[in-house]
């Protein structure tokens, strides 16, 4: 680990690491910039904060991250808990641990699933292109603007799509006129499977309150937890595209290799066919 002082731990270290950073720089930078900061320490580390935060293993090694999220079922980080707390009050699929977690995990696993997620690329794409046309105007007006809240409105129309199948239109106009088919939602996906579990439930006449409860809980936290990750992500991509001119040629000529050298059709190729996705493997990567 990083340079430890008995009392203090990190805290210093963490200091000197800040001070080189923008004051709104988000606090996920600083486990990279200890390891630029000190090339030795490795892909796992302990990070000692207390009494700012608890004692932290930072890990950055994929075949360990490997063991922890998916061989192992570990208990939850009781600071994630605490923070989504007030939005989902504990009911909520990153908070529950065991059991609970388990059999709601797979009363949500039909709406997660690759075949599933498939099916909803053509209303994806619908939504992305709306995005592209909004770029498209920006840049003929030449503006400056702030991409973040582009992204952000993206990914809600997404999520709506994919959790609601319902059109929030952030972005703009450009949503179908189409009914939705609520039966695609994850959420009416997520209500077959319970109902199918508990049949008597059916006869209560109205929507199970333990499953009400339970659905938007997750609903939230798709919303307003779940955006800004995927916003965030699609941000820095553009930017490492400017960046690297080199990468963005690569990625275009794969493109133009297996979506066709005209951008314009690409939305409609890939709507017809959501699997050609899976052979962008430079894109993807």
């Amino acid at each position: 680990m990083p340079p430890h002082h008995p009392v203090f731990g990190h805290i210093f270290v963490l200091a000197a690491v800040m001070s080189k950073l923008p004051k709104d720089a988000h606090p996920h930078y600083l486990p990279d910039q200890l390891r630029r900061r000190y090339p030795d320490l490795g892909p796992i580390f302990y990070l000692d904060a207390w009494p700012f935060i608890t004692l932290t293993l930072v890990v950055a090694s994929p075949e360990t991250l490997v063991q922890i999220t998916t061989e192992h079922v570990l208990p939850k980080f009781p600071a994630i808990k605490d923070f989504l707390f007030p939005l989902a009050n504990g009911k909520d699929l990153v908070s529950m641990d065991g059991p609970e977690w388990k059999y709601w995990r797979n009363i949500f696993n039909p709406g997660f699933s690759s075949n599933h997620l498939m099916t909803l690329v053509p209303d994806i794409v619908r939504e992305t292109t709306v995005f592209c046309d909004v770029l498209e105007d920006h840049a003929a007006k030449k503006d400056i603007l702030r991409m973040k809240d582009l992204t952000d409105n993206l990914a809600m129309d997404v999520i709506g799509e994919v959790v609601l199948y319902g059109h929030l239109i952030t972005l703009g106009s450009g949503a179908s006129s189409a009914p939705p088919i609520a039966s695609k939602s994850v959420i009416s996906l997520a209500l077959t499977a319970y109902l199918k579990q508990n049949p008597d439930v059916s006869k209560l006449g109205g929507i199970d309150p333990v499953f009400k409860e339970i659905a938007i809980n997750q609903m939230k936290l798709f919303l307003f937890s779940g955006h800004d990750t995927t916003s965030s992500t699609i941000c820095y991509v553009f930017y490492l595209l400017a960046v690297y001119p080199k990468v963005l040629s690569r990625l275009r000529v794969e493109h133009d290799d297996i979506l066709g050298h005209d951008p314009s059709q690409a939305p409609d190729r890939i709507s017809q066919d959501p699997y050609l996705i899976n052979k962008l493997p430079y894109t993807a990567a």
